[in-house]
């Protein structure tokens, strides 16, 4: 026997029981942490008159590190400053979750500190506030995936994962959401490497801008042949993970997403261009057909321009998915944007319901205001105005710069874009909200293939076609009956 400095007791039927510890050593993250040590690194910070480190349970009963800091009369000493120091004297995992400052330390009758008695703390509430707005879409991604698996809102991306309550458990959950969303080959090891959104947004895009790889498994399982949903404006495919999750058992699900995700500055040439990326991608994963295609929005149009291409290689696309897909004619005039059409691009990014927020008043101020601006600047100021009003999170000027030159060429490429004839059948939703005067549908898909065309109107705008239950289940159906009688080389 040796001591480990568990206490524990015997059961009547022979088992051990644990306790707890007589010493003040605590497991953080599968690590041993003593945490006089943690309380001696505190004490040696010039300012600090007393320390006391302790262990408390997170939202998902993991443990995490609380210190608790009397500083000297006069000292200005801040939470960012203790973080610092305790990061060059002490291991990652020793460095604590949160500070709490205290004008005492709480004491027994016999003048020890009653650990039982300091006050409790929510370390969700302290996080980092230097450059928290997520700068790039893969940051605004990475900040939701970690608000959703540590149920902690809002997150910075400069919060460290562990610190905010993560586990090496949840760490995992984690990876594997990241990898239905964004990157497919991340590896768990990442997380620890870089814990926060900025960090880890940097290895993911530092990885992809050496091997770009638009393909991204967003829901695996099921025989059918997979779905390909290819990304609208944006260059994501996050608001297909609803469609992707309805479809377990079915198939698999991938998606196709832009270059500019990892790499803000790239801005796609062509939709035809990118016909050609996706195909050769979706090759590479299923050598023959036939092929089962999906998009929105924009991702519709680049969807038919990929057909063609299958097409044209002898492949056959049994599967052609447009949800409500607007295409411009050669030449066509800019659409001219209000600020009210700006704060709804906003809301939906945030998935705010402005229509319970915004009053007639609000209305009439808004579209006075920023008459006599253009576009861009009508862009900004739907931004700004929406974080003043509380309506969402801060967003940096590099992200509204990228989201606004992005949706710039992404108008450009449609209205570029010339479209021939395919043979694939269309399947068509379009949301009730998009028809023209109520009754009109905006494109006439007859008119580029020798196909047939269901339509279907599905209730809702554009942004909620996506989500819509109704399609998912009508997709499901249609794939369902798509099934291959016998495997083939397309899993």
């Amino acid at each position: 026997m040796y001591r480990t400095g568990d206490l524990a007791r015997y059961r009547t039927n022979g088992a051990v029981e644990f306790l707890g510890r007589i010493d003040q050593q605590v497991k953080i993250r599968g690590f041993r942490v003593e945490l006089g040590e943690i309380e001696s690194a505190l004490s040696r910070i010039d300012g600090v008159d007393g320390a006391v480190a302790t262990a408390r349970d997170g939202p998902s009963g993991e443990k995490r590190l609380v210190a608790y800091v009397i500083t000297r009369l006069g000292s200005v000493l801040s939470v960012a400053d203790l973080r610092k120091t305790l990061e060059r004297q002490l291991p990652d995992h020793m460095v604590p979750a949160a500070f709490v400052f205290l004008d005492t330390l709480p004491l027994t009758r016999n003048g020890k500190v009653d650990r039982k008695a300091l006050p409790a703390h929510d370390i969700a509430d302290q996080k980092t506030d230097a450059h928290s707005a997520p700068r790039t879409v893969t940051e605004w991604i990475l900040v939701r995936e970690f608000e959703q698996v540590l149920n902690v809102s809002p997150v910075g991306v400069d919060d460290d994962f562990f610190r905010l309550g993560g586990s090496s458990l949840s760490a995992v959950k984690l990876v594997e959401q990241i990898r239905r969303t964004l990157c497919s080959d991340l590896p768990v090891m990442a997380i620890f490497q870089a814990p926060t959104p900025s960090r880890l947004s940097s290895w993911i895009s530092g990885e992809r801008k050496e091997k770009y790889a638009p393909l991204v498994l967003m829901r695996n399982g099921g025989d059918g042949r997979p779905l390909y949903c290819v990304h609208p404006a944006g260059g994501t495919v996050v608001r297909y993970q609803a469609l992707a999750d309805s479809l377990d058992g079915v198939t698999s699900v991938y998606g196709l997403q832009s270059r500019s995700v990892f790499d803000p500055r790239h801005l796609d040439g062509s939709i035809d261009d990118m016909a050609t990326t996706y195909v050769d991608a979706i090759r590479l994963r299923q050598s023959r057909g036939p092929y089962h295609l999906l998009g929105w929005s924009m991702g519709g149009a680049i969807a038919v321009a990929m057909a063609a291409k299958l097409e044209r290689s002898g492949e056959e696309v049994a599967f052609l998915g447009l949800l409500d897909t607007h295409i411009h004619s050669k030449g066509s005039a800019t659409v001219e944007r209000s600020v009210l059409d700006h704060l709804h691009q906003f809301a939906k990014l945030e998935g705010v319901d402005l229509s319970r927020e915004l009053q007639p008043a609000h209305y009439e101020k808004l579209q006075d205001v920023t008459s006599q601006m253009s576009d861009r600047e009508r862009f900004v100021y739907a931004a700004l105005w929406g974080l003043e009003q509380g309506f969402w999170r801060n967003v940096s000027s590099d992200l509204l710069e990228f989201l606004y030159s992005d949706a710039e060429n992404a108008s450009k490429l449609t209205r570029d874009l010339r479209l021939g004839m395919i043979s694939s059948p269309i399947h068509v939703w379009w949301a009730r909200r998009s028809l023209v005067n109520g009754e009109s549908f905006p494109v006439d898909w007859r008119a580029f293939t020798r196909g047939s065309v269901t339509l279907e109107i599905v209730d809702g705008d554009h942004d909620e076609i996506v989500r819509s239950i109704d399609v998912h289940g009508r997709v499901k159906s249609i794939l369902g009956s798509l099934r291959p009688t016998q495997a083939g080389d397309s899993q």
